[in-house]
């Protein structure tokens, strides 16, 4: 219940704003808003400052992040977690 009564506010919430904002958010929070829709934004959002962390120790160098995002893709899902949720606890995987 009380998911649905979060969800029932967020929409009441953007309809509200949707007129400053342009609509361009109805594709997340339009029709057919729910937790699942949500999920991946707030995935991108907690992964993005780990990940960025471990790209800029490596210089920028993308090859290099995509060897270690393979070899990270191998680690158990918690560790995977932890390395780009952190960027204080992003060790470099180890060599594929």
């Amino acid at each position: 219940a009380a998911k649905q009564e979060e969800l029932a506010r967020l929409r009441a919430e953007y309809e509200a704003r949707r007129p400053e904002l342009g609509g361009g958010f109805d594709w997340l929070l339009g029709p057919g808003l729910s937790p699942a829709r949500l999920v991946p934004v707030a995935t991108y959002r907690d992964c993005v400052p780990g990940l960025a962390a471990r790209l800029a120790a490596l210089g920028g160098e993308l090859p290099a992040f995509y060897r270690e995002a393979r070899a990270l893709s191998r680690r158990p899902a918690a560790r995977r977690a932890a390395c780009v949720t952190s960027p204080s606890s992003a060790p470099t995987p180890p060599p594929p």
